[in-house]
């Protein structure tokens, strides 16, 4: 079982893409929801640990976790209201205006409550704005902290930052988290801009990869959008898939779709653990990995030709590719 940790909110999508009217429509999302969802209608079993509201945004989410086969039993209802977030669209990229405060988020007694329990659980998924601002987001670390170095378990840890600049309230504590919470995960997915971002101090992307790798001592998976994804790893692996050519309709969630395709191939594979990396040759894990990459880019591409963060079912990749 994969348990993605980390936002649920309700995405406010306008109905008209020329943003005149003025008017929204509601679907649900939040980075780590989606790679949640995404996970279910993949076939894989999986959780989201995190807290949304007892108002009707709240009940969107736990139905379409439901319906899209993740379970609900690591989810906190709130008295708060479920957070939203306000899309803009231009240019088939996404800007959003969070509304955060006085919102339905875990408390520290909802971790304490988790690492005392039985954790059934292969891997870990951590990423979104919950990694933004404390104290939520230093209970995260925390938790991937404990995670990591829990001697008597194997926990696979995967990170996504999904960095959003507008949201951050306090940078210096930010990057610190985050290149802290980057060494302690077998897999760092970042997209280009995320690269930019964290590595600015960097004067060409090649300086900014080589920052990057500093920081991730596993996996780097680098998203470029239609230009493709490339995985990097240890002794100079590198691995580039090509996008399919596709219409893109709404760009929302195309990279928690991705985090999905890539978890539920290595899971298929048999390969979502340190010690199943480690033990299979490097030729059949490089294999692994070209597959779990393809997936993952392949799964993108299906999300990004539906409206809101809608990522496809099992039947859909198959037939699709």
């Amino acid at each position: 079982m994969i348990l993605c940790c980390g936002e649920a909110l309700i995405d406010m999508v306008p109905s008209d893409p020329s943003h005149k009217a003025g008017l929204f429509e509601s679907h649900c999302g939040g980075a780590v929801f989606n790679t949640a969802i995404a996970l279910g209608r993949l076939g894989q079993k999986t959780g989201l640990f995190t807290a949304v509201g007892q108002d009707q945004f709240g009940d969107m989410l736990r139905n379409k976790l439901s319906n899209s086969g993740a379970s609900l039993d690591y989810l906190a209802i709130s008295p708060l209201p479920t957070p939203l977030a306000f899309a803009h669209i231009r240019n088939a990229h996404v800007n959003y205006e969070f509304y955060l405060k006085g919102c339905a988020e875990l408390t520290k007694e909802d971790f304490t409550a988790l690492q005392k329990g039985q954790l059934p659980f292969e891997a870990f998924f951590f990423g979104g704005i919950s990694l933004c601002a404390a104290p939520v987001a230093d209970h995260y670390h925390d938790l991937a902290h404990h995670l990591a170095h829990d001697l008597a378990k194997d926990h696979f840890i995967m990170l996504d930052p999904n960095i959003r600049p507008a949201f951050i309230a306090d940078e210096e504590v930010y990057r610190a988290r985050l290149y802290a919470m980057m060494g302690l995960a077998d897999v760092v997915k970042v997209s280009i801009e995320d690269l930019d971002w964290l590595a600015a101090h960097e004067p060409n992307f090649d300086k900014r990869l080589a920052f990057l790798r500093t920081l991730c001592p596993g996996l780097i998976l680098l998203t470029k959008g239609e230009a493709g994804a490339f995985l990097y790893g240890p002794d100079d692996l590198e691995i580039f898939v090509a996008a399919p050519c596709v219409k893109v309709k709404d760009p929302i969630g195309a990279g928690d779709s991705f985090n999905g395709g890539f978890l539920a191939a290595l899971q298929e594979a048999s390969l979502l653990s340190k010690d199943a990396l480690s033990a299979v040759s490097s030729e059949a894990r490089n294999r692994a990995l070209q597959k779990a990459l393809t997936m993952a880019v392949q799964v993108a591409a299906l999300s990004v030709q539906k409206a809101g963060a809608n990522p496809p079912w099992r039947e859909e990749v198959l037939h699709a590719f």
